[in-house]
């Protein structure tokens, strides 16, 4: 049987907001210590999630990437405000916003179009942000939700965006490991 690789393609924030990342994380696992936390070295944006796919894929996925690199240029991107998803009150996912305005979405649309050549097709709409937790119960967590009120006017600054990854995530029984098997400047000028 042919080896499948989980991947995804995302943006990774800059080691000097780190610290900011990690303080935001403590402040809002104080409301909800129990709920599965992503790890600090772990926070990313996904700009398109691949799922399981066969190995010898790997080649026209990264030509596909490549292209989209070249199309696009950097540009910044600010990391503020928090919030949920889930129904009413309940959180399932906890999330820091991310807001790179136009050439945020101009970047993801580029690389969802790329991807499209190679029969990759994005299903889900673009909602830019960085996982910070999840809630062990299907129904979500109240206690989640009161984390994303009380971080709702966090700002971490911004930064400049200079390449994105191509990312091998590998599901363990202490969560997800990420395995970085490319990067792509932005290079467009």
């Amino acid at each position: 049987m042919a080896e499948r690789l989980r991947l995804f393609v995302a943006l990774d924030p800059p080691a000097e907001i780190a610290s900011a990342l990690e303080r935001t994380l403590a402040k809002a696992r104080s409301f909800a210590p129990d709920e599965k936390w992503s790890r600090p070295d772990s926070l990313h944006l996904t700009l398109s999630f691949l799922g399981h796919l066969p190995a010898e894929t790997l080649d026209p996925i990264r030509a596909a990437l490549e292209a989209a690199s070249a199309e696009s240029e950097p540009f910044s991107l600010r990391l503020r405000g928090a919030g949920f998803f889930g129904r009413g009150t309940r959180a399932r996912v906890l999330w820091l916003g991310a807001e790179g305005g136009r050439a945020l979405l101009s970047l993801q649309t580029t690389i969802v179009r790329e991807l499209a050549v190679v029969g990759h097709r994005e299903d889900r709409p673009f909602r830019p942000h960085l996982t910070l937790a999840r809630s062990r119960d299907p129904s979500g967590s109240r206690l989640l939700a009161e984390a994303g009120r009380a971080l709702a006017s966090v700002d971490l600054g911004s930064f400049l965006v200079q390449e994105f990854v191509l990312y091998r995530s590998e599901l363990g029984p202490d969560g997800s490991h990420y395995t970085p098997l490319a990067t792509f400047p932005l290079r467009a000028r």
